[in-house]
């Protein structure tokens, strides 16, 4: 069974500079370029050809840089650096060409596809590269490929031949078309969801409609893999057809693709592993841990899949201990994980989604913060001369935004290159802005508590902060929100703060998404609760790419079920690579069924406290994430 990766990406300019890895293969894997003795690869005359027309394409392009090549008897790989500096060098010398003048080398015509080198597309940067390499080196090759095989090269161009190649380009570019698809959504079946028991192509509804691409059409059933015969999320079938999907058709060729999704089927996910980075991949769940050898302290309580890259449960900086991090399989490797059958993981079989900022940011269900018509930077130095309650800044309308930056925050960043998060959160690490003064060009602005003279000539950053807007039951409704600024001063991130120092702070239906940290403060018995309750589109509740989401502060006194009720939060809890922390968290107790759920993603996970997670895909955000879907086999049947 043969193992093919896709290499090209729809979309994706072939310009671009960047290193390519191309195959290049003998039409029906024909030893042409040589034999391989006693484990070395030795060229014959073609291969020498081959060989000598490699280096001459590094020196007669200036913008091609030459990686690694290697010559094999039927088939070549190189590794071509496109580095755009222009200009070309002199035209190449022949090292064995015919001189009889009627020996002409073959047309385009009767060149075989290069599927792998991206050839069809725009003839610019790699695809150009491509295809000058492959049509010097046929000419180079010239009579000599016909007279070595004279007899099969007709054969080669004959019609059926031809059109079957086209047929297999066909279910290709169909097979590449549901790979797009599943990256989008990985629940996006041909006949059903994720969700559906198919497991077979044999009915109509599960085939897509034909698509035409010149020269034919193609047809796509995207199902569910047979479970203990496939492997994988999600298997591909792919048909082309020579000229139409319907017969007669002159040509028929079918691919299968089993797949491995990237999504949002976990509850709790960390990034992959890196050996050079300790954060990446780890779930510390030691300040929850109620299981020896450290003494019982919480209660968590998972319900859904766990994919953890580390696990560490003892604080004792050594991830991965049997018995100790994790408990022994085959149960579940947390304590009250009660998923049946438990199918928690220490390795990896998904990718991390990636959050796709930019349709956050241009999606008009999304408020911008700050104003997008603000142009002065969020950051600013503090004068020594502020004093009392009054912050001064040296920056002419730091604080105007038409009254916008009221009970918005000021952060002391000055401190914030350090290690420790938590202490660049504390309380005098920020202020609360209750007034703006007129009359000073917007430098001056009241602030609460009072900073005396602690910040003189520190670095300072506004906030944008989110608090208790009585009266209840909900301060924010449909509150969408997107901070930071992509078009702005070349873009800048932008933190978001939930105080609930001053009262209950509640979202309905709605989304933050932040180019920098989600803060959340108030340690207090104030509630946090972020719920849906209407049918519609899901976005995430919490989101950023870079920055960190943080709730260090434990809710007051009482019991562990009235402490961790005053963390409710429903939806996606989602930091691609940064770290998530949260100090009790659980998921709601009111609205609809399904959307009492949640699930948390990042870079490395924290919990502390009570914790309750419970996943459904009633929550997973549609759209706005882009899901990386592995190869895990292909074969043609």
């Amino acid at each position: 069974m043969r193992y093919r990766k896709f290499t090209r990406l729809k979309n994706y300019d072939y310009s671009t500079n960047g290193y390519y890895f191309v195959t290049i293969c003998v039409n029906d894997r024909r030893d042409l370029f040589g034999d391989i003795k006693d484990g070395k690869m030795v060229l014959n005359d073609v291969g020498k050809i081959i060989n000598d027309a490699w280096q001459w394409l590094g020196k007669q392009y200036e913008y091609v840089e030459l990686d690694q090549f290697i010559i094999m008897p039927n088939h070549l790989h190189v590794i071509i650096c496109i580095n755009s500096r222009g200009g070309s060098r002199t035209a190449p010398t022949r090292r064995t060409a015919p001189t009889d003048d009627s020996r002409t080398a073959p047309t385009s015509q009767h060149i075989p596809a290069i599927r792998n080198g991206a050839a069809h597309r725009a003839n610019k940067g790699i695809s150009l590269i491509i295809a000058v390499f492959a049509i010097m080196l046929f000419s180079v090759l010239g009579w000599t490929l016909v007279r070595i095989q004279s007899t099969d090269f007709e054969s080669n161009v004959s019609t059926g031949n031809l059109n079957s190649e086209r047929a297999l380009n066909l279910a290709e570019a169909g097979a590449q078309y549901a790979l797009t698809q599943l990256s989008l959504n990985a629940c996006w079946r041909t006949g059903g969801d994720c969700a559906s028991v198919d497991t077979d192509c044999t009915d109509n509804p599960d085939w897509l409609s034909a698509h035409t691409v010149s020269p034919g059409q193609y047809r796509i059933c995207c199902r569910q893999p047979v479970l203990g015969v496939e492997d994988g999320d999600a298997v591909i079938v792919s048909r082309g057809y020579v000229p139409q999907a319907v017969e007669p058709y002159r040509a028929m060729r079918q691919i299968k693709i089993e797949v491995e999704l990237g999504s949002l089927t976990n509850v709790l996910q960390t990034q992959i592993p890196d050996p050079d980075d300790q954060t990446a991949g780890l779930f510390d769940w030691s300040k929850s841990n109620n299981q020896p050898p450290v003494a019982p302290l919480h209660t968590i309580q998972i319900e859904g899949a766990i994919e953890a890259g580390h696990y560490e449960a003892d604080n004792d900086g050594t991830y991965d201990e049997l018995g100790q991090d994790y408990d022994p399989p085959p149960g579940a490797l947390l304590p009250n994980d009660i998923t049946n059958p438990p199918n928690d993981s220490r390795t990896f079989s998904a990718s991390f989604p990636s959050i796709a900022m930019d349709s956050f940011y241009n999606n008009p269900a999304y408020t911008h913060w700050p104003p997008d018509a603000r142009n002065v930077s969020l950051r600013a130095t503090a004068s020594d001369t502020s004093t009392g309650s009054s912050l001064r800044v040296l920056t002419d309308n730091f604080f105007n935004d038409g009254g916008s930056m009221r009970w918005m925050a000021v952060h002391n960043i000055t401190d914030d290159g350090a290690d420790d998060d938590e202490e660049n959160w504390d309380d005098a690490h920020w202020r609360i802005i209750t007034n703006i003064s007129g009359g000073f060009t917007g430098r001056r602005a009241t602030v609460s508590p009072d900073i005396n003279d602690d910040w003189d000539n520190d670095l300072i950053e506004l906030v944008l902060r989110f608090y208790d807007q009585s009266p209840p039951p909900t301060d924010y409704s449909t509150t969408r929100v997107y901070a930071g600024r992509q078009e702005v001063l070349g873009g800048e991130t932008a933190d978001m703060l939930i105080d609930l120092n001053d009262g209950d702070v509640r979202f309905v239906n709605s989304s933050l998404i932040s180019e920098g940290d989600i803060i959340i403060k108030g340690p207090g018995n104030e509630e946090l609760r972020m719920s849906y309750t209407a049918a519609g589109t899901i976005y995430p509740m919490l989101a950023t790419k870079n920055g960190n989401i943080l709730s260090f502060d434990a809710p007051g006194a009482g019991s562990e079920t009235n402490r961790v009720d005053r963390r409710r939060i429903a939806g996606l809890i989602y930091s691609e690579f940064g770290q998530v922390y949260f100090n009790y968290l659980r998921y709601p107790t009111s609205g609809p069924g399904s959307r009492r759920r949640n699930l948390i993603y990042g870079k490395k996970i924290t919990l502390d406290g009570r914790i309750l997670l419970r996943y459904g895909p009633a929550v997973s955000p549609s759209g706005g994430f882009v899901f990386k879907p592995s190869l895990l086999d292909w074969d043609e049947e």
